[in-house]
């Protein structure tokens, strides 16, 4: 019992420090002592404790164990002996690649099942917001990009990682997990776009984030693997960039 409070709390704690963080960035902007905190690289470092400090404390802390966030291939020891001759070290690494390869196996055909069927439904979503977007005008230009950099999408998925293993632990059933965590996240953007007081833009950027955060939480169901769930996640938007250069460019025109 104590476990499942202490991760709920850590959980809470997680909501009202990126509630906190969206309030002080209004004040700090034009703060001439603390602005330089709005800017890079300090946004960058504070988002990287953020996004994942949450997730590392409850995994090194011990509140949530490793199945929770579906480090598939974490249990099978240490990832490779990096003592004795390079040889030595590279047969290990080969060795430990096949191991992992073996236990991620039983998830590939769930998941290329799943993702076939949810990736379609991102698609379908994404291909009304650009129709959307098409008719906004080029003043709407800016949010056609869903994540700034390739770490921040790698930061999102860490994070919702976290309420979702949170979620199971608590709730004690992966299906109520994955819906779990994905009322948090629901909570936690609508909240953060409240206190923000956002742009319709930005609303709309979050609609688009929170959708990935979806069909990825929902492939998990079928495979609980987050290596396999990141790198749904880099696909769906790696293919996204494909119809967003095409609007991009009618925008401009």
């Amino acid at each position: 019992m104590g476990q499942m409070t202490l991760t709920t709390i850590l959980g809470a704690m997680s909501v009202v420090v990126a509630l906190e963080a969206v309030w002080l960035q209004k004040k700090i902007n034009s703060n001439k002592y603390f602005g330089w905190l709005a800017k890079e690289p300090a946004t960058s470092i504070l988002k990287g404790v953020y996004f994942a400090g949450f997730p590392a404390a409850a995994l090194i802390g011990g509140l949530v164990p490793a199945r929770f966030f579906g480090l598939k291939g974490a249990e099978a020891g240490s990832l490779f002996a990096l003592s004795g001759s390079g040889a030595e070290i590279i047969t290990g690494i080969i060795a430990q690649f096949g191991r992992t390869l073996r236990i991620w196996m039983p998830d590939f055909g769930p998941l290329v099942a799943a993702a076939t069927l949810l990736g379609g439904l991102f698609f379908l979503y994404f291909g009304i917001y650009l129709a959307m977007l098409n008719s906004a005008g080029t003043g709407e230009k800016r949010i056609l990009r869903i994540y700034s950099s390739p770490v921040d999408l790698l930061f999102d998925g860490l994070h919702w990682s976290f309420y979702r293993a949170a979620a199971w632990l608590v709730l004690g059933n992966l299906y109520l997990g994955v819906a779990g965590g994905l009322a948090i996240i629901l909570v936690e953007y609508a909240l953060v776009s409240r206190v923000g007081n956002f742009s319709v833009a930005w609303q709309q950027q979050y609609a688009l984030r929170f959708m990935l955060g979806l069909v990825t939480s929902v492939a998990f169901f079928f495979a609980p693997n987050l290596w396999l769930s990141l790198g749904f996640l880099c696909v769906l938007v790696v293919f996204s960039l494909v119809p967003r250069q095409g609007a991009a460019a009618k925008l401009a025109a």
